[in-house]
């Protein structure tokens, strides 16, 4: 016979939080109020003003499902489909490097260098990102500049796929041009600016990351050769070669890269302009030029 029993809202979100908590999810309660009020196709404020609300057997079915594959460390990102980034939705999913707030920093000394360096430049903005990712660089710096026309080199087909969906999504499609490729093969500039979040971890420290990354993440967007450093010595090869002269390359590093990477632009003929750390203090952003 069927149960009389009314399941309320609160009592998955309560269960749930139990739940994760259990399982070692740092984001528990945030974590169980989003994935049912995804259920419920609420917003989270919305949940709040709901959480009386009785659940019928088909939303507990699929809270149940979505419960299950957050437990596993699925990445709430892959669950939700979405991630917010620089106040832009962008779709994410398997095999696309999920964005960070961290990035927001990067995206942020380049808007600003791109406004010092050429707000009365006439003309196009030409920018050039290795590692497009979902597009959340690309995209952003396209919305926020309307001069700005980016071309961005991803080697995943299915990441390419989803950062021009996102580009599409966000009304710059036509000045965001995703290429399928590894490298800056066939690419001319000159460029006013060459951007990269690129892979930056060690192989040898995958052991020490959140399974949430380590299980699910593409490894292909996360880890480099020589000590991580393998894609900052390409880029600051390709910025001597593809840079306007009044142009400038920014790149994000791992926390303990500054000095490296600094010094590998250094001997390719880079100048540095400024590092930037990030929310916790940790370096972040190395931003340099090829002024002399």
């Amino acid at each position: 016979m069927p149960s009389d029993k009314i399941t309320t809202a609160r009592e998955i979100v309560d269960k749930t939080s139990a739940y994760f908590s259990s399982k070692g999810i740092g984001s528990a309660r945030l974590d169980a109020d989003l994935l049912v009020a995804e259920v419920l196709g609420y917003d989270r404020l919305r949940l709040f003003m709901n959480l009386d609300r009785p659940m019928d057997e088909v939303e507990l079915t699929r809270a149940r499902d979505l419960v299950r594959r957050r437990a596993a460390r699925e990445p709430m990102a892959y669950i939700l489909g979405q991630r917010e980034f620089a106040g832009r939705s962008f779709k994410v999913g398997p095999g696309v490097l999920i964005p960070r707030p961290d990035t927001e920093i990067l995206v942020e000394e380049i808007s600003r260098e791109l406004q010092a360096r050429f707000d009365e430049t006439p003309g196009d903005l030409r920018v050039l990102e290795f590692g497009a990712g979902s597009g959340a660089i690309a995209v952003t710096l396209a919305a926020e500049h309307l001069r700005a026309r980016v071309t961005a080199t991803e080697i995943s087909e299915p990441a390419a796929a989803i950062a021009g969906e996102n580009a599409e999504t966000n009304g710059v499609a036509d000045r965001v041009e995703i290429l399928v490729q590894p490298d800056f093969a066939d690419i001319a500039g000159p460029f006013h600016a060459i951007v990269s979040n690129p892979p930056y971890i060690d192989l040898s420290e995958l052991p020490t990351l959140a399974p949430d990354v380590a299980n699910y993440e593409p490894h292909e967007a996360l880890f480099a050769e020589d000590g991580g450093l393998q894609w900052y010595k390409f880029l600051a090869e390709a910025a001597k070669r593809l840079l306007a002269p009044d142009g400038f390359i920014a790149v994000e590093i791992g926390y303990k890269q500054r000095e490296a990477v600094e010094r590998i632009f250094a001997e390719t003929g880079l100048k540095l302009v400024r590092s930037i750390k990030d929310y916790a203090g940790h370096d972040r952003v190395v931003l340099a030029d090829t002024a002399t």
